[in-house]
Parts: C-alpha cells; structure tokens; sequence
C-alpha cells in the first residue's frame, strides 16, 4: 500500500480474488483508498458448492460472480485480469517504477492497454477482436484461426518452446487427434515420481 504521504489516496491492491481478497475488498467499501483487483480470472467462485455442479445439481454460472459487477455500486474498486497481456504490461510497468524509484524520480499510474480478444471457437475457426486507434477490426474463420495460432505461438518464451509447441499442434492437426490437458494441483505425496 502506498501511502498519502503527497496527498493522494493510499493504493491497495489485492492480489487473488478468492474469499479473503472478496471480503477485503468489501470491508474497504467507503474507505478513502483506492483498490486495485488483480486476479487470473473475471469472476469469484463459490468453491463450496462446485461438487454441485461435478453432479450436475447446479450449473457454473449459479457460483460464479463476475467481480466487476460485485463491485459496480464501489468507486474506488478497479479491476484488472490476470491474463498474459495484462499480466504482461503490469509487470513491465513494476519495473519501471522500480528504476524510477532507484533514480529518485515519482512513479507513474499504471493504464492498461486492451490489445483486444483472440478465441478459438473450433478447427480452423477463431474470432479476432483487436482495438486499434481507428476503431475494432474484427474477423472470424480461418484467417483468424491462422492469426489466433501465430499470435500465440509468437508469444512464447524461447525460440525451442516456439517449434516444440508448434510441432505439437501441427501434429495434432494432422492427426486429427487431441491429447488430454490435464490441470493437477495434487501434490505427489512422499516424494512420488510424477
């Protein structure tokens, strides 16, 4: 937290969205401070009732909030998604102000830039919504397959991760066969091979 040492409001930011970050956000309401929410999703999950929806007892969207409209009635709440682009900018800008901080020179705010949106939506199908200073330049089908595939291919980091990924997909693509993307925050118990 920044403080108000040359009249402007204290800068909160809380990072992860999960109950503490909801709850201290909340309690904030009012507060003569502003709040910067920064999370790798839009919206708060009501984690205890996901076995409802594994069972088909409740659908996603009945525990789960968007967090812009949790806080649309709270001015001092900004929200940021903790995707690449931003990610990516917000730290850029952290080290920046490091360097000014380091040269004795005051910090700037942080603005985020909206590039836009790239979706797959099937095989050789994507949607493309960029912001560009004329206007939205918008595009579907398989040119903007082609763009959604090149624009993450080139924001890979290291040439060998590139060819590694792209050999990857091209294979799949070929063989018209997906393989299983599995996400596990199960930690292997007494040091068992993963």
């Amino acid at each position: 937290m920044q403080g108000a040492r040359n009249g402007k409001k204290p800068h909160v930011v809380i990072v992860g969205f999960g109950f503490g970050g909801l709850e201290a956000a909340r309690a904030l309401r009012g507060a003569p401070v502003e709040i910067t929410l920064v999370d790798r999703t839009n919206h708060h999950l009501f984690q205890p009732l996901l076995y409802q929806v594994a069972t088909a007892g409740l659908s996603v969207p009945a525990i789960a909030a968007p967090i812009r409209f949790l806080f649309r009635r709270q001015p001092n709440v900004t929200t940021l998604p903790g995707v690449s682009p931003a990610a990516k900018q917000m730290g850029r800008h952290a080290a920046r102000m490091i360097l000014r901080r380091l040269r004795g020179e005051p910090t700037q705010p942080f603005r985020c830039r909206d590039y836009g949106n790239l979706a797959t939506i099937g095989r050789n199908s994507a949607l493309v919504d960029l912001a560009t200073p004329v206007g939205p330049l918008r595009f579907s089908g398989l040119p903007a397959w082609l763009f959604w595939l090149f624009a993450h291919i080139y924001s890979l980091i290291g040439f060998r991760n590139r060819i590694v990924v792209l050999i990857d997909w091209a294979s799949a693509y070929w063989s018209s066969q997906r393989y299983a993307r599995v996400v596990s925050g199960i930690e292997p118990k007494n040091g068992a091979p993963r």
